[in-house]
């Protein structure tokens, strides 16, 4: 398997399993958008993904050389953690009876063992790359949840970190551009 083959994995498990369209196919998020979600596959889903950003950012700060790479990595950084601290809040405090799961998966594991044999350059073009699709597909995610979610306090969450979505990204698009 060749190393941007698992890059474009990993950057797959990182953003969901619903996944399975090119970056740039809004219909197909949409679509994928479409089903019912229950809270446990939202809480689910927003977790592991959010954890493996906070990795794949963590790599890839270690692996940029360029200025702009560095910054976002390290807001990336900062940002996922108080999603998934917010988020742990919400189940902590009981508003959300659901546990969180606490570990990536055995494959979210793997790829990111693997990611560390890419090439600093091979790895940082890939991941600017991934970012705009990772952070379209979870502003949909949550604006799908916000919107139908059966859980009124997550669903309030989802409807309150949306511009802050929204903004990762036009910050994804930015890094891309500017690679």
């Amino acid at each position: 398997m060749n190393k941007i083959s698992i890059v474009a994995i990993c950057a797959a498990l990182a953003v969901a399993p619903v996944l399975a369209q090119s970056p740039n196919d809004k219909a197909n998020v949409n679509s994928a958008m479409e089903a019912p979600l229950s809270t446990a596959e939202f809480v689910r889903q927003v977790a592991t993904s959010t954890m493996m950003q906070i990795r794949l950012s963590q790599i890839a700060s270690d692996k940029a050389t360029d200025a702009s790479t560095q910054a976002y990595t390290k807001q990336m950084v900062a940002d996922q953690t108080r999603t998934l601290d917010e988020l742990k809040g919400l189940t902590q405090n009981g508003a959300v009876k659901q546990s969180l799961p606490l570990t990536l998966s055995d494959a979210q594991r793997k790829m990111l063992e693997k990611l560390k044999d890419l090439s600093n350059a091979e790895f940082a073009k890939q991941y600017r790359h991934d970012q705009l699709a990772t952070h379209r597909h979870t502003v949909a995610l949550f604006e799908r949840y916000a919107q139908a979610g059966d859980n009124a306090a997550l669903r309030d969450w989802a409807a309150k970190i949306l511009p802050a979505l929204r903004q990762r990204v036009q910050m994804a698009e930015g890094l891309e551009q500017s690679s």
